[in-house]
């Protein structure tokens, strides 16, 4: 689910590659709000009994589907493997929502956020939403005292609703062109590229592993997309990774994502999610994979970088990648 925008980044760039489109939009998009409870034997009637209701939000997009366990499990056997402390997540998970706050003060998400307009009833003015709401309702003191989520039998854990991703509403939208098609919009005047930023999908690749380990497949998945791009050149120590790209984007699904993918790509923290992400931000599940790359491709613009990467762990055990070249 949350790598399906990214998924739809790749393949748009795969089919204009193969010629089947010279222009494509790739889309992500969820309204978490809007997920509704599902009454599974109400299709053909309930017989006897208490009838069991089903939160579609944990059914079908925080439910490992094959071990049958929420998805905060898998994050907490990830801090068990990484040694990654309650306070650990909790500083990252603050770190997350004060880039945010200060990205969105400083106009940061003003060019890739558009203004929309919600219906508040007969008589009463829409109310107009340009900017992430999530970040508003920061507490640091607050996120600190959250009790556990996800506890062993014993009590002991680590994750809890502060240093993990909140349940968010989102879209996200990419429009990609083909060369040929990019230079007849230059030369028509439709585009500038002398004040336009214009970026080209470089690579992509997925990782899989087993499922209780989707939280680290972001990184084997950007080492595929970085091996494509750099035409076969190994990195196991993340020496190319630093010096090939210029920032990378994770999906914060969890604050130990965020920590645990840092380790294994060996990337330094300071050039990770700079303007704040999903822990911050929010991470609307099938929008997360198109908003990731939005945002890389804003902060190579606003660093005047020339490369990133952005990597989506997915349920399953899978996870997406993909590389941006600022042209």
């Amino acid at each position: 689910v949350c790598a399906s925008g990214m998924k739809a980044v790749t393949l748009a760039a795969q089919s204009i590659r193969l010629g089947e489109a010279h222009v494509a939009v790739a889309v992500g998009a969820e309204s978490m709000s809007n997920v509704p409870y599902y009454i599974p034997s109400a299709r053909f009637g309930a017989k006897f009994g208490a009838q069991k209701i089903v939160d579609g939000i944990e059914a079908d997009g925080l439910l490992d589907a094959y071990n049958q366990t929420a998805m905060g499990y898998a994050a907490e056997s990830t801090a068990l493997e990484f040694n990654v402390s309650r306070e650990e997540q909790d500083e990252f998970a603050v770190a997350s929502y004060q880039k945010a706050i200060d990205a969105t003060a400083a106009s940061k998400f003003s060019n890739e956020i558009v203004p929309t307009e919600v219906p508040q009833g007969r008589g009463k003015p829409a109310l107009v939403i340009n900017s992430d709401e999530e970040p508003a309702k920061f507490n640091a003191e607050k996120l600190r005292k959250l009790r556990l989520a996800f506890p062993a039998a014993d009590g002991s854990g680590t994750v809890t609703a502060g240093n993990a991703s909140a349940l968010s509403d989102g879209g996200a939208a990419l429009v990609l062109v083909s060369g040929a098609r990019l230079q007849q919009l230059i030369a028509a005047g439709t585009i500038d590229p002398s004040t336009q930023n214009i970026f080209h999908v470089a690579a992509s690749g997925e990782a899989e592993q087993s499922p209780e380990r989707f939280t680290t497949s972001p990184a084997p998945a950007v080492r595929k997309a970085l091996s494509r791009a750099t035409c076969g050149e190994s990195d196991k120590d993340g020496a190319v990774l630093r010096d090939f790209v210029d920032y990378v984007e994770l999906n914060e699904a969890f604050s130990v994502v965020g920590i645990a993918n840092a380790k294994l790509l060996d990337f330094p923290m300071d050039r990770i999610n700079v303007n704040g992400g999903a822990v911050g931000i929010g991470h609307p599940l099938g929008c997360s994979g198109a908003r990731i790359v939005v945002a890389l491709c804003t902060v190579l613009a606003q660093n005047n970088a020339r490369r990133g990467a952005a990597g989506v762990c997915n349920g399953g055990g899978g996870a997406s990648a993909v590389i941006i070249e600022r042209i």
